[in-house]
């Protein structure tokens, strides 16, 4: 009679030990879900205050420029260092060439380059033309043309950082956050359940 007490007392022990074991799993897998869901959400807020400070930056950074998007502000910076190295390229060592064709026109009265013969209406607008090149082809036009060339590169390097971050924006937007938020559903759906099990087992456990 004594070994069956001392049996079923053992039965009991071991019993409520699991039960124990089984509330503390429980309230584990519960603290785990609800740290979880906090830490999910504290950095779908970090994302969302990432999002609107990079929006920020992009908007001052397109003010400072032209084009009311990043996609025309590229362009334009592209289409203006294409017209000056095109007028660099047009530019460099022409002055002379210019000094000579004007002097040989004015002093034979035809174009050096057709040898046609010109009236003096079609003489003044040859001087006019080759001197407004001359004019684009001295040192300084040169050097205020290299000055602008180094301009648009450096407002280029500028848009395509502002690119970068519209990139970064996107990636937050499209894919990082929606991610966030699909694992906050998710946790959140187990919460219930979670918590339904620690009640059941606790109260077991500890009546």
């Amino acid at each position: 009679m004594e070994q069956e007490l001392d049996r079923i007392s053992l039965e009991k022990e071991r019993e409520q030990a699991e039960l124990e074991t089984q509330s503390a799993t429980a309230s584990k897998n519960l603290q785990a879900a609800q740290t979880s869901l906090t830490s999910l959400r504290a950095q779908v807020r970090a994302k969302q205050d990432e999002i609107k400070e990079l929006g920020k930056q992009i908007v001052l950074g397109l003010k400072e420029g032209e084009g009311n998007d990043i996609e025309e502000a590229l362009d334009i910076a592209n289409k203006e260092l294409g017209v000056r190295n095109e007028e660099l390229g047009k530019s460099a060592g022409g002055h002379d060439v210019y000094k000579q064709l004007l002097r040989a026109g004015k002093t034979q009265k035809c174009c050096p380059l057709c040898t046609r013969q010109m009236n003096a209406a079609e003489l003044s607008k040859f001087e006019k033309t080759v001197t407004e090149a001359m004019k684009k082809s001295t040192p300084e036009a040169i050097q205020n043309l290299q000055s602008e060339l180094q301009d648009w590169e450096a407002e280029l390097r500028r848009i395509q950082e502002l690119a970068v971050l519209a990139a970064t924006k996107s990636k937050l937007e499209t894919t990082e956050l929606p991610a966030l938020e699909k694992e906050i559903a998710e946790k959140e759906a187990e919460i219930p359940s979670l918590t339904s099990e620690a009640d059941e087992v606790g109260g077991v456990a500890y009546p």
